[in-house]
């Protein structure tokens, strides 16, 4: 008996895109471009630069927090061996179910 292991689809931590739609992967080019903003903001002026640099200092804090979590979330050590526990039950109880059936000789 095998059990079938479907394979994640992980996001490419790589500049360039893997699908070959676009050159570089559009999360690396909308960072290029905010901190692009946040140097012409820092030029202009630098105590709103500062104020525009925490700012997304905070947004780039929460959002590799989101990303733990989530990683943590898929990746929790538990899950596969509880997933195939109760597929183990499932498949088991309907062989039990089918074996019955055929002593008792429904159809």
């Amino acid at each position: 008996m095998s059990v079938i292991v479907i394979p994640r689809r992980t996001a490419p931590l790589s500049a360039f895109s893997t699908d070959g739609d676009m050159m570089i992967n559009p999360k690396w080019l909308v960072f290029g471009v905010l901190l692009s903003a946040f140097v012409l903001l820092a030029n202009y002026d630098l105590q709103l630069g500062l104020a525009a640099g925490s700012i997304l200092g905070i947004v780039l804090a929460i959002y590799a927090w989101v990303q733990y979590r989530l990683w943590l979330a898929d990746h929790e050590p538990g899950d596969t061996r509880r997933a195939m526990i109760n597929r183990m039950r499932k498949l088991t109880e309907n062989r039990r179910r089918a074996r019955n059936k055929e002593l008792s000789g429904e159809s």
